[in-house]
C-alpha cells in the first residue's frame, strides 16, 4: 500500500509550505482514510470476502452494482496506465534498477512456495530474501540492462516495456495470491521498514535546519491550494483505491475479524504516515527548499 503515491504526492506537496502538507497527512489518514479503508475491510469481510460492487448490489440495487463495476473497470485501466508509463519511463531512464526489480519476482515466487507449501517460519527466508534482494541492487550497477543494444531508441524502448509490464500483470493477476502478489508486497514491507529506519536515522544524524516556509498559500503561477493539495496527497492520506484493495484483495486472506483492527489499523496506515511525513521532510530539509 506504500508505493509511488505516498511518495511522489509529499515531494509535490511541500510546494505549499510543509504544515499543510503535514496536517493532511496525520489528519487526513486518521479521520478519513483509515476510517474510510478500514470499514471496507470489514464490510467484505462480514459479507464473506466478496467485492464492494457485489455488496452493493445487494444493499441498493443490479444498476447500482453494475455502475461498481464500470468504475473499477475504468479506475483500474487509469491506474495501469499511469503506473505503467511511470516503471516504464524508469527502467528507460534508469536502466540499474531492471535487474533488482525483476529478480524480486523469482525471490517473491520462492518465497510464497515455502511459506504455504512447505510451511517454513517466516524470519529466516524474509531475511535471506532481503540480502538476496539488496545484493542484486548492487549488481544492478554494475551490469545495467537495456534494450538500446537492440538498436531501439528511447520512445521504442519505452514503448516495449509498457507491453511487457501490461503482460505480467494480466499474468499476475491470474495467479494465487500467495504464488506471487502476497510474497512480493511482503519484500517489500521490509524494505520500506529498512527504509524508514534509514530515513529515521539520517536526518536524526544530520538534524538539518528548516529552512522551508511552514505555510506558502500560492506563487507566481503556481496552482491555488484548495483543492489541489488534497488531490496531490491521496494515497498518503485518503485514496478511495486502497477501498477498493482491501474490500477486493485484503478481506480474502484474512482468517478471523480480531485482524484487521490489529493489522490494518495500528499498523499499515501508521506506517503510510510515517512514509508521508519523512519523504516530505527529506525534500523539505536534506534536498533543499528552492522555487
Amino acid at each position: 500500500m506504500s508505493g509511488a503515491a505516498p511518495i511522489i504526492g509529499p515531494c509535490i506537496a511541500v510546494y505549499w509550505g510543509w504544515l499543510p502538507a503535514l496536517l493532511w497527512i496525520i489528519l487526513g489518514t486518521i479521520f478519513m482514510g483509515a476510517v474510510h479503508d478500514f470499514g471496507a475491510l470489514v464490510t467484505s469481510v462480514r459479507e464473506k470476502g466478496r467485492s464492494i460492487a457485489d455488496i452493493t448490489g445487494n444493499v441498493i440495487n443490479s444498476r447500482t452494482r453494475v455502475m461498481f463495476l464500470i468504475f473499477v473497470l475504468l479506475l483500474t485501466w487509469l491506474i495501469l496506465a499511469v503506473f505503467a508509463m511511470a516503471i516504464a519511463g524508469l527502467f528507460v531512464a534508469v536502466p540499474t534498477t531492471i535487474l533488482p526489480i525483476n529478480i524480486e519476482i523469482i525471490i517473491a515466487i520462492f518465497i510464497g512456495w515455502h511459506l504455504y507449501k512447505r510451511k517454513v517460519g517466516a524470519l529466516l527466508p524474509s531475511l535471506i530474501a532481503l540480502g538476496i534482494l539488496y545484493i542484486f541492487v548492487y549488481l544492478g550497477t554494475k551490469f545495467p540492462l537495456s534494450f538500446e543494444s537492440f538498436g531501439l531508441d528511447t520512445t521504442q524502448q519505452n514503448n516495449l516495456w509498457i507491453i511487457l509490464l501490461f503482460i505480467y500483470s494480466a499474468i499476475a493477476s491470474l495467479l494465487p495470491v500467495w504464488f506471487l502478489l502476497q510474497p512480493r508486497d511482503y519484500i517489500n514491507s521490509h524494505q520500506l521498514f529498512v527504509g524508514l529506519a534509514l530515513l529515521f536515522l539520517g536526518l536524526f544524524v544530520a538534524h538539518p535546519v528548516v529552512d522551508a516556509p511552514a505555510f506558502r498559500p500560492s506563487g507566481e503561477g503556481a496552482p491555488s491550494i484548495f483543492p489541489l493539495l488534497f488531490v496531490t496527497i491521496a494515497c498518503g492520506a485518503i485514496s478511495g483505491f486502497h477501498g477498493l484493495v482491501s474490500s477486493g484483495t485484503t478481506s480474502k486472506q484474512i482468517k478471523r475479524m480480531s485482524r484487521p483492527t490489529y493489522w490494518i489499523w495500528r499498523y499499515a496506515w501508521r506506517r503510510d504516515i510515517g512514509l508521508g511525513i519523512y519523504v516530505g521532510r527529506c525534500c523539505r530539509d536534506c534536498i533543499g527548499y528552492k522555487l
